[in-house]
């Protein structure tokens, strides 16, 4: 993995949801969010997002300065984008809550995309999911002793919506599409219509996280 992504990870409990500090656009986004919860979950990401960035950019940096967008001008998710004073700032972010953590991942510069995310143990049921695993997914699953079988698939999904985020080109979500190379080791690769990422596995306690980078076509550009 490369030395230049960053992660932390923090449960909600440490962080105050206080929805006063959010930028208009983050309350716009905020307040469409129901679930009591999942909304404390969403406003704690945003606080750790910068909260880290402040420190990045120094002493003169303020987390009211800093609002991270995740909608485009049409009310679509995208990846979310920092922005402090106004001016984009040049970092990918990722940011992925359950379960009453939150997962941030970040890289400088605009050379590599960044996805992450994180799966409860609790309640993942194997066959379920079997339906969006590849042949060689379903054999890594099913070869696994019953205690290692949720632990497996909650990873393997964990790696498929991650590097969807670090992926994607605007289609949608097709977890079939996205073939991992998963072993017992931390770090994987995933592959989804001609392009491929890196990935590397996280345990965090009862929940398995797993944060994906690939290179940006904007790299390019």
């Amino acid at each position: 993995m490369a030395t230049a992504i960053e992660y932390r990870s923090r449960s909600t409990a440490g962080v105050e949801p206080d929805f006063s500090k959010l930028m208009p656009e983050e309350r716009e986004v905020c307040g469409g969010i129901t679930d009591s919860g999942r909304r404390a979950e969403w406003i704690a990401g945003r606080t750790v997002v910068k909260e880290w960035l402040c420190e990045k950019l120094g002493s003169g940096a303020r987390t009211a300065e800093i609002a991270i967008i995740s909608r485009d001008g049409f009310g679509r998710a995208v990846a979310p984008r920092a922005f402090w004073k106004g001016s984009l700032l040049p970092w990918s972010i990722s940011i992925t809550h359950a379960a009453n953590t939150v997962l941030v991942a970040l890289a400088p510069g605009a050379e590599e995309r960044i996805g992450a995310d994180l799966v409860p143990l609790e309640g993942v049921m194997p066959r379920r999911l079997e339906v969006w695993m590849t042949p060689r997914e379903a054999r890594w699953v099913n070869l696994a002793t019953a205690g290692q079988r949720r632990w497996r698939t909650a990873a393997l999904w964990a790696a498929k919506e991650a590097a969807y985020k670090a992926l994607n080109e605007g289609e949608v979500f097709a977890p079939e599409e996205i073939s991992v190379a998963c072993s017992d080791g931390d770090d994987w690769t995933a592959e989804s219509r001609g392009r491929s990422c890196r990935l590397h596995r996280l345990d965090l306690d009862a929940l398995v996280g797993v944060i994906a980078v690939a290179k940006s076509n904007r790299g390019a550009e």
